[in-house]
């Protein structure tokens, strides 16, 4: 199995790596990861350094990167199931390597700084995979209940009893409205 080298992380892809993020974030992720590799090591390396750059480790490490919490997975399930993805993804992923071929360096060799224009350039260059891609790792990362915690929420759904809204200042409401009091009726009587 290819091995990822993050940080003070040395470990192997996919079942590992997913119980080594909730351990050290303390979650339990629902989604199983994904039992078919789709890409090589190296392609699953620059997959996870572009989610790590398009949602990032919070202040103090103590909420996860897209690809600390596994969401290259989620890719992974998502472009198996859709063959337009798989070729899509696969395609961007062949241009990522070419891109670092062209560079002179490895993927881990990469600066943050580095990896931040890289994706710029990505999402300039192929704006099709990117948008699938960007979207995917939103899906992926919000989607899943074990991180809405980080954020404050209940890790439970949304309804039937819903999230607690605190209500808004009457006098603040009437200062908004004032507007559209003052515009008067701009629809026809029926």
């Amino acid at each position: 199995m290819p091995f990822l080298v993050r940080g003070e992380f040395k470990i192997e892809h996919s079942l590992v790596f997913s119980l080594v993020k909730c351990f050290k974030f303390g979650c339990v992720m629902k989604s199983a990861p994904s039992k078919k590799n789709l890409w090589n090591s190296e392609q699953l390396f620059i997959l996870n350094e572009i989610l790590a750059q398009l949602i990032p480790s919070g202040a103090a490490g103590k909420i996860p990167s897209a690809a600390e919490f596994g969401v290259a997975d989620f890719i992974s399930q998502k472009v198996e199931n859709h063959p337009e993805l798989k070729q899509l993804f696969a395609q961007g992923l062949n241009y990522l390597e070419d891109l670092l071929r062209q560079s002179g360096k490895t993927a881990a060799e990469l600066s943050d700084e580095e990896w931040i224009a890289f994706v710029s350039l990505l999402e300039q260059s192929q704006q099709s995979f990117f948008e699938a891609l960007l979207r995917s790792t939103y899906e992926g990362y919000y989607s899943e209940s074990t991180i809405r915690p980080f954020f404050g929420l209940s890790s439970e759904p949304t309804q039937p009893e819903g999230y607690l809204v605190t209500s808004d200042d009457p006098m603040e409401l009437d200062r908004m409205l004032e507007p559209v009091r003052q515009r008067g009726v701009c629809y026809r009587e029926c």
